[in-house]
C-alpha cells in the first residue's frame, strides 16, 4: 500500500510544482504554435523531460525530433511502430524512451517509457545487442506490456490514491492532466 505521506511529500516539493506547471505550458501550446520552431517551447520542453544532455549534445537529434513531434502531433491514428520509427531513423538506435515522450504528448493517456519505473517497478529491461529491427520489435512489446501494466497500476487503489491526492493538491488541474500524467 502506498504511503499517503509519501505521497504528498513530493506533491509538495517545490520542484514538482514547477513541473506541474511546465507541463500544462507545454500541453496548452502544443497545438497552438510550430513547436518545432518555437525556443521558448523547445526550452520547456527539454527542462521537463530532462532530455538537456541528450538535446543539447546533439542538435540535429533535437530539431529533427520537434519536426516529428510538429509533424505528428493532430495524428489520431498514431502508433508506437510509427513513431518509434520515425525517430529512431535520426539515430540509428531504438529510441522507445524518445518515441513514448511523442506519443505522450500526442495522446497524454499513453504513458512515458521510464527506465525506472519499467526496470525496478514493473520488471521490464530494454534489450540490447541485436539488430535494430530486432530491438525495435522486443522494445514494442515490451512497451505494450508496459503500458498494459502502468494502466492496471494507475487504475489500482494505490493509483487511485495517487490520482486522488494530485487532485487535492492540485485541484485547478484535475479535468486538464491525465491521470495517467498524475501516476
Amino acid at each position: 500500500m502506498i504511503s499517503e505521506d509519501v505521497v504528498n511529500n513530493i506533491l509538495s516539493e517545490p520542484i514538482f510544482v514547477d513541473k506541474v506547471k511546465e507541463y500544462k505550458s507545454l500541453q496548452d501550446n502544443l497545438y497552438v504554435i510550430d513547436v518545432s520552431a518555437d525556443d521558448n517551447y523547445r526550452d520547456i520542453y527539454r527542462k521537463f523531460y530532462r532530455t538537456g544532455l541528450r538535446l543539447r549534445v546533439n542538435v540535429k537529434f533535437e530539431q529533427e525530433y520537434l519536426k516529428i513531434l510538429q509533424s505528428v502531433k493532430n495524428d489520431k491514428n498514431l502508433t508506437p511502430v510509427l513513431v518509434l520509427d520515425l525517430v529512431s531513423a535520426i539515430t540509428g538506435c531504438c529510441e522507445i524512451v524518445f518515441a513514448s515522450k511523442i506519443l505522450h504528448n500526442v495522446d497524454t493517456s499513453i504513458p512515458i517509457y521510464d527506465s525506472v519505473v519499467g526496470d525496478e517497478h514493473f520488471g521490464y529491461k530494454r534489450k540490447s545487442g541485436e539488430t535494430l529491427e530486432q530491438r525495435k520489435q522486443k522494445n514494442l512489446q515490451m512497451y505494450k506490456d508496459y503500458c498494459e501494466s502502468f494502466i492496471r497500476y494507475t487504475n489500482s487503489p494505490d493509483g487511485q490514491k495517487i490520482i486522488e491526492l494530485f487532485d487535492k493538491k492540485f485541484p485547478e488541474y484535475k479535468d486538464v492532466i491525465s491521470d495517467v500524467k498524475k501516476v
